[in-house]
């Protein structure tokens, strides 16, 4: 019994003892007969009051070990080539006050460069990894919540894109390494924001269609921005989506204002952006086990088209499309590893004669130490305009707890 408990039983029990010269046997059973009474009142209160509530804490901590060929720019001025280790934590606690609604607290710190890990291009960029400084920042801050049985609202001062979408159409990555491959195919519909935002969700009784709306905005926490004024940079997206059996897919729609009064813009960064995007599971009950190898456990694939408000050539304003597609084998060669390959638009393209359509690649081989330790060697390469193209190794260690 804890020690509120027994601070509470403690006058109860001096009450009983009052009488005990009467019959010292018959008052020491009435005693120990009461104090187990109100050790139960006292459980019971204490039970309906804190049973739902509850934190619990995980996290992940990345080693990365990496670098590419070649020097930044087209004349190769600059020497990039060296060999870099990095390191990304993530630290979530996650509260819950009712059992069914959540509040998490994301807490970060990585030395990764924000924009290219390796000092080099841009579409190197690895998954994920936003650069801290080696500061501890807040990297999420939201809250979700059901209402009824097929709603769920989210919002938070710091809450991401796919936080609040009630499908993420795709399966890759699994462990992948460039960023510009995780988007779905479709990098403008689903830009992955963080910010200031809300939005609902909505799950068919049937669990087969699935809709969400949700605004956010990127500067909600400034003074001279805020959210929703005119020169604040604000998303919206809607989505729909079906769920089949071993199959998702999702229609989705975003409009990003670029701080700017829609349609006054001229900008590649003020869009109406549309995404199609999903991913087929193989039912691995279904393949023979020596084929298990062979046969992938998804395909992920999606495009994306981009229309800006006003183009513009001589500015490189102009609408665009992305595309991806990702495969992943589970268990492959061994249980508990994976590999994984994806191939996809290394920027946003255009159709001006003349553009060299870049795209990225990847292969990667995940391999489970344990329940908590991955270890993922893996190789990319990124084809750059009128350069040579940008190859790079990594060698990424994932703890998780």
């Amino acid at each position: 019994m804890k020690l509120f408990q027994r601070l509470l039983v403690a006058p109860a029990a001096l009450g009983l003892m009052v009488p005990m010269a009467a019959n010292a046997s018959e008052q020491i059973n009435d005693f120990n007969s009461n104090v187990d009474s109100i050790e139960q009142s006292v459980d019971s209160l204490e039970a309906g009051v804190f049973s739902n509530q509850q934190t619990k804490l995980s996290g992940s901590t990345v080693f990365n070990v990496g670098g590419v060929d070649g020097g930044s720019g087209s004349d190769k001025s600059t020497d990039d080539e060296a060999v870099v280790f990095n390191y990304d934590t993530i630290i979530n606690l996650d509260s819950s006050f009712s059992g069914s609604d959540l509040l998490r607290t994301t807490l970060r710190a990585s030395n990764f460069s924000a924009d290219a890990p390796f000092g080099n291009n841009v579409a190197a960029q690895e998954r994920g990894f936003t650069g801290s400084g080696d500061n501890v920042v807040v990297d999420r801050a939201f809250y979700q919540f059901p209402i009824g049985e097929d709603f769920t609202a989210t919002f938070g001062a710091k809450v991401r894109q796919d936080d609040i979408l009630g499908v993420w159409p795709s399966d890759y990555p699994s462990d992948s390494i460039l960023d510009v491959l995780t988007y779905a195919g479709a990098n403008k519909a689903y830009p992955l924001t963080v910010g200031a935002g809300v939005g609902i969700s909505y799950l068919s009784d049937s669990g087969r269609w699935s809709a969400t709306a949700l605004a956010i905005s990127e500067e909600g926490d400034q003074v001279d921005e805020g959210i929703w004024k005119e020169n604040a940079d604000d998303v919206l997206t809607t989505q729909v989506a079906y769920l089949g059996d071993r199959w998702r897919i999702a229609l989705a729609n975003t409009v990003a204002d670029d701080g700017q009064n829609w349609g006054e813009g001229s900008s590649n960064d003020q869009y109406n952006a549309w995404g199609l995007s999903g991913v087929y599971q193989i039912d691995a009950g279904r393949r023979p086990t020596d084929d298990i190898t062979l046969i992938p456990s998804s395909i992920s694939g999606g495009i994306g088209w981009s229309n800006v408000i006003d183009e513009d050539d001589s500015r490189d304003i102009e609408d665009s499309r992305t595309y991806s597609l990702g495969v992943v084998w589970t268990d492959a060669f061994s249980e508990g590893n994976d590999f994984g390959i994806a191939w996809g638009t290394a920027e946003d393209q255009i159709n001006d004669g003349g553009y060299d359509d870049p795209h990225a690649w990847e292969i990667y081989y995940a391999m489970g130490i344990n329940d908590n330790i991955t270890v993922t060697p893996a190789f990319f390469q990124v084809q750059k305009d009128s350069e040579d193209d940008l190859n790079g190794v990594v060698v990424k260690t994932t703890f998780t707890f």
